[in-house]
Order: C-alpha cells, then structure tokens, then sequence
C-alpha cells in the first residue's frame, strides 16, 4: 500500500500527465492532417468538423464537470471521464469515415473534459491553499507537453506506424493511466 503522503504527489503527477493527453488530442489533428485526408480522401469541411468536435464537446463538457466534481467527486469522474477518452482515441484510430472520426473526437473531447478541474479540485483538498498557485501553475506548464507531443514527435510516430496504430497505442496508454489514477 502506497502512503497517503505519497499518494497524491503520485495523483498529482498522474493528472498532470492526463492533463498532457487532453493538449496532445486537441493539437493532434494538425499534425495528421494530411494522413487522414489521404487515408479517408476527406475534404476541407470534413476535416474542420473532425477537428471541431473535440472542442464543442468539451466545452459543453464544462458546467456538467462543475457539478459532478462536488456531487461525485475527482476521483470517480476523472477516471470515468478519462475511460471514454481512451474509448475515443480506439473509436478515431478505427474510423473509417468521417461520421465515425467526429464520434471519436467527441468521446475525445468528453473525456478530456474533466482533466483540467478535476485536479484542481484534488489540489485545493489534498494541498494548502499557499501551494495552489505553484502547483496549478507546474500542471498547466506540464500539460503543455501534449502541444509539443502533438508536433514533431507525432510526426515521427505517424511516419513510423502509422496514424492509427498511433492511436491504437494512445488508446492504451489513456486506458491505463485512468486506471491507475482510479487505483492508487
């Protein structure tokens, strides 16, 4: 059994990388671009409503997050909200269509949607109040990562696996993540 101490710095450094996935999906669609119109032969409105679905679903993600924060509480809802994230990054890497890449965007953007608040909320219950602006700030500086995530290294993964098995692998790794958020 891991210390409670140590628990939520180990909490707070997973949110921090959960957080980074919600900037790396939000910039990713960039940089893979050209795959995606190559692989699906979409046009320029297909991709502008692949790439804006993340962004209307997280936002209308927003007040229901607010809320369920309180009521349900970090833990559970970020793990949840991180699960359909992972369900969304499989239903992307699969999408043969661009109907079936807007639904993975939206389960993309759903599930990122908690994972800016919710460790805010953990970090004003498991730290003094004089910490939060450090530790809020390390985080946003941290999550910034996935924005330099989604650039040259995405390049390379996409040149070397491909697009979708790129996001196969996010998939997992999404998984997991939320799955150890929930455990420890």
């Amino acid at each position: 059994m891991i210390p409670r101490q140590h628990r939520r710095w180990i909490i707070y450094l997973i949110s921090c990388l959960l957080f980074t996935f919600s900037q790396f999906y939000r910039s990713s669609i960039a940089v893979i671009s050209p795959n995606i119109i190559e692989d699906l032969n979409l046009d320029a409105r297909d991709l502008g409503l692949i790439s804006a679905a993340f962004f209307y679903a997280f936002a209308l993600m927003q007040i229901p997050v607010g809320l369920y924060l309180d009521s349900v509480g970090p833990r559970r809802l970020v793990t949840a909200f991180s699960l359909v994230a992972a369900a969304g990054a499989f239903v992307f890497a699969v999408g043969d269509s661009a109907a079936t890449l807007i639904l993975g965007r939206i389960l993309l953007g759903v599930g990122m949607a908690c994972n800016l608040m919710g460790p805010l909320k953990l970090i004003t219950a498991w730290f003094s109040p004089r910490y939060f602006a450090t530790l809020s700030a390390i985080f946003v500086s941290v999550g910034t990562a996935g924005n330099i995530a989604a650039a040259t290294p995405l390049v390379w993964l996409t040149d070397w696996l491909g697009w979708r098995t790129t996001f196969l692998f996010l998939a997992i790794f999404n998984l997991v993540i939320a799955l150890l958020f929930y455990w420890i």
